[in-house]
This record gives C-alpha cells, structure tokens and sequence, in this order.
C-alpha cells in the first residue's frame, strides 16, 4: 500500500501451500508505525484472504510473536482462531501463537 506522496507505507507477503487441505500463509504483515492503527493490516489480510480464495485456498493460517498483542488482536478480530504455540520459533528464542481461519 502506497500513501498519497506515493511512499509505500504498508506490505503483505503471503504463500500457496497446495496440501491435502489447500492452505493460505500468511508469511509477514508490515505496516510503518506512523500509519499503524488506521485499519491497513485489517485491508491487507482482506485483499491476501480474497488471492487465497481465488487461487482454491481453503484455509489461512499465520504465526505471531507471542509478545506482539497488537498483532494478535488484528488477527483475532479477523476471524483468526489461535491453535496452538510454536515453541522457539524466533531467532533469540522467542514462542509464536498459531492462527488458522477457515476461509
């Protein structure tokens, strides 16, 4: 997402996992702090969910920094269940909270 000065402000980045169940992964979110909190991650989920459909997806999943609350309740409010923790996920050792979605 760009700003009106034409400053990209906001990315996605999210994978096709063709498994037995088709899955969407969301692999990053990035929003600069100066536009944090104005609904761009939430517009960003909803525009990679509309790709994941398109291309046959079924479900969507995403790993969280446990430490990072903002960023699970953006998921949360999006419909995002938390499944679970991946222990050590992050460099320096730091637990990621699991999120699936049924798409």
């Amino acid at each position: 997402i760009r700003n009106e000065k034409g400053k990209i402000c906001a990315a996605v980045i999210g994978l096709l996992r063709h498994f037995k169940i088709p899955s969407g992964r969301i692999y990053k979110i990035g929003v600069l702090p100066e536009f944090a909190r104005r609904g761009v991650g939430t517009a960003l989920i909803k525009e990679i969910e509309k790709w994941f459909k398109k291309s046959g997806m079924k479900k969507t999943c995403a790993e969280v920094r446990e430490s990072n609350a903002p960023s699970r309740r953006m998921f949360e409010k999006n419909g995002y269940i938390e499944t679970g923790t991946l222990y050590y996920f992050y460099a320096g050792g730091e637990n990621a909270a699991k999120y699936w979605k049924d798409l």
